[in-house]
């Protein structure tokens, strides 16, 4: 309306371009960017803006171009900083994206997600074990940053003790006021301890439950690992079924159903096949003589979870929480 009125003011022009890329209409967004900067010619947000918009169509030199100018008239914009970090990732310059993630750390020592990116830059370029403790403190940043402040405390006292990837046993403990004594159901296990959204819960809050993996290669390391009862047959969305496993020769957590592979991967396009019995979630909470209500369901079998939820019966038995990884997947 301000538009069809004749009004030439950048902050019009830019905000209306800001609503259009928000729709995904990008190509109109970046003409509405272009045109502030014409009425403004050192409007920063604008360059930055645009900058964002053309990393999103994929024309990343043009995109690290804008933001650079963003940069150039409006130097403490720390997330210009944040984005040019991320534009020259994508572009495989590491060395300088590397030295603005952690200039963006300096101005700002917790900005969660630019210490994970730096980490995950850090280990591009071998230095490994840095790379980890970035990720580490970002994934840390974020998690206390989203709980309720009521429970941060606690959270803290026991973050050198979790196993999970995005401290989901954390998460479970803050919804369940640190209960002891629970009961959790968790499939894919792995080992039980690398990445283990119950090996807390388990081993500090005196938890009882159900381990489910299929990998042959780490029933061994589960049974040593954990206490509870273990399950080597695949949760699947019916029982007695046979269906291929793929597990990879390296990241073997990333094992899963054959017919949920990605083929073009190469970790699976090597990995070891073999058949598997299935069995139901429903049968394996009946087999083991679980409690009507269980305090935690953890799934992660990257792929086949909605499989399984759709076909489990969820009047017979309830959850007081559920967390499911989707891998950022279309079924997600």
């Amino acid at each position: 309306d301000f538009i069809s009125q004749g009004f030439n003011d950048h902050r019009v022009y830019s905000n209306y371009g800001n609503i259009l890329k928000d729709l995904g209409k990008l190509e109109e967004a970046e003409k509405l960017f272009i045109k502030a900067i014409k009425f403004k010619p050192n409007f920063a947000i604008a360059y930055y803006n645009l900058g964002n918009t053309l990393k999103d169509l994929n024309r990343l030199k043009e995109a690290e171009l804008s933001l650079r100018k963003a940069i150039h008239f409006q130097p403490g914009f720390g997330n210009a900083y944040y984005n040019l970090a991320t534009v020259l990732n994508d572009l495989g310059q590491l060395e300088e994206a590397e030295i603005l993630y952690k200039k963006v750390i300096k101005r700002n020592p917790d900005f969660a997600d630019a210490h994970i990116s730096l980490g995950n830059i850090l280990k591009k370029l071998g230095k490994v074990e840095e790379g980890v403790l970035e990720t580490e403190k970002g994934i840390n940043l974020s998690f206390l940053q989203n709980i309720d402040s009521k429970k941060r405390g606690d959270c803290e006292k026991y973050m050198s003790f979790s196993k999970s990837q995005f401290r989901q046993d954390l998460f479970v403990l803050s919804e369940l006021n640190f209960k002891k004594n629970g009961f959790f159901v968790e499939f894919g296990s792995y080992d039980g301890l690398l990445g283990s959204n119950s090996y807390l819960l388990e081993k500090i809050f005196n938890w009882d439950g159900i381990l489910a993996e299929p990998a042959i290669s780490c029933h061994n390391k589960l049974k040593k690992n954990r206490s509870v009862s273990i399950e080597k047959r695949c949760v699947w969305k019916s029982s007695n079924k046979e269906i291929l496993f793929n597990e990879p020769c390296t990241y073997k957590q990333l094992a899963t159903i054959d017919s949920f592979t990605d083929k073009e991967e190469k970790i699976y396009k090597e990995g070891t096949k073999y058949k598997v019995k299935t069995i139901s979630l429903l049968d394996l909470l009946d087999l083991n003589h679980a409690p009507e209500f269980i305090d935690y369901l953890s799934i992660d079998t990257e792929g086949s979870e909605y499989d399984i939820l759709n076909a489990f019966d969820f009047q017979k038995y309830k959850f007081r929480v559920i967390t499911c990884e989707h891998n950022f997947t279309p079924i997600r």
